[in-house]
């Protein structure tokens, strides 16, 4: 798919060529052009889309994906697909070896491959040809992993001091979490006789380490190593966050803060980029353009959620959001000023203390 939409792409390059390096307008214009291109492929019905059928809706999900993602993902000139057993032995000569995989529904087998997928998996020894089965079982088509150099092994008490000690905190409000899970094999409900519990544990937004959880839940029944489970697939649905150290929370302290205001700054022109940094967490929350405004209220000093929405609606009404961004607020019945009054007090309500948590408000 890739090389049907990148072949056009160079052909538009070459055709349009006048000895300069190409404006990022033209660029724009022939990434459009070729997946509109591999657009009407499809239309056709060739025999690759007839036992492919998947391909169809691939070909219009990226039809409607901005053009900087489509340039990075696939129209990188010096990007090519690689087999796991490709990547091993490129790796290999660098002493590094594969240590698991980054997503972390895929260490929960039972959301992903049937009994017969696990029962072959459990009988190959060899690590790249288990893999490669295991791309095979269930389609994968990009894979996320952690390649490690000089790996140590925990002994078994090592490795159950280590996980009480780790520390989670819960992300969205406990009542609108859902408890389902998308695996391989489709969505999975998760039972709420053994997740509620640990959901209503964390429901205060505070960090809390496994040991705190197990403490909570023991009169449920609830022992440890479903805890690890438990807390292994909601990372994996974004409903936790694993936590930092303090002393590294810290640390990133006021480096995110600084970030997050540059980019607050950016929501009164557009909404282009749509997270901010957690200290608490290391990484990215995703926070689109009217709360970063919100946000950016309160840091000028506006303290009612009355007053935030005024503010948004200032600058939403001065730098609508192109069409094409997720989330468009241009002339919108979504945004007026009793929509915004109601998001901003829904945001008080809801969703700020949870970002106090984070270290992001």
């Amino acid at each position: 798919m890739r090389e049907l939409m990148n072949s056009h792409f160079q052909a538009s390059a070459r055709l349009n060529a006048h000895g300069d390096v190409p404006t990022e307008t033209q660029v724009q214009t022939d990434i459009a052009a070729a997946t509109g291109f591999a657009k009407s492929v499809f239309a056709t019905q060739p025999g690759y889309a007839v036992v492919n059928p998947q391909l169809a809706e691939r070909v219009d999900a990226l039809c409607k994906e901005n053009t900087p993602y489509l340039a990075h993902e696939y129209f990188n000139r010096d990007w090519q697909p690689m087999t796991f057993s490709q990547v091993t032995s490129s790796l290999a000569a660098s002493g590094l070896t594969y240590g698991c995989s980054a997503d972390y529904r895929d260490h929960v087998d039972e959301i992903n491959l049937n009994p017969a997928q696990r029962a072959l998996l459990a009988g190959i020894p060899d690590t790249a040809l288990r893999e490669t089965v295991r791309d095979f079982c269930i389609n994968r088509s990009m894979r996320r992993d952690y390649w490690v150099k000089g790996s140590r092994t925990l002994d078994e008490d090592a490795q159950q001091t280590a996980l009480r000690a780790h520390r989670v905190m819960l992300a969205l409000p406990r009542a609108s979490v859902l408890l389902k899970i998308r695996g391989a094999l489709g969505e999975a409900t998760l039972p709420d006789s053994s997740y509620g519990p640990i959901l209503d544990a964390l429901a205060s937004h505070h960090p809390a380490r496994l040991a705190d959880i197990e403490n909570s839940v023991r009169g449920n029944g609830i022992t440890l190593p479903l805890i690890v489970k438990a807390v292994t697939l909601l990372v994996g649905a974004g409903v936790l966050l694993n936590v930092q150290d303090e002393a590294h929370i810290e640390l990133a302290r006021p480096s995110s803060d600084r970030l997050n205001a540059a980019i607050c700054e950016q929501a009164l022109q557009h909404g282009d980029i749509q997270f901010l940094v957690s200290p608490v967490c290391g990484s990215g929350v995703l926070i689109p353009r009217v709360p970063q405004l919100f946000l950016l209220a309160r840091r000028r000093h506006l303290r009612e959620p009355t007053q935030w929405a005024e503010f948004a609606e200032a600058a939403l009404h001065a730098s609508p959001t192109p069409a094409h961004a997720a989330e468009s607020v241009s002339v919108s019945p979504l945004n007026t000023r009793g929509d915004l009054i109601a998001k901003a007090n829904r945001f008080a309500e809801i969703h700020l203390p949870i970002l106090q948590a984070l270290g992001i408000a």
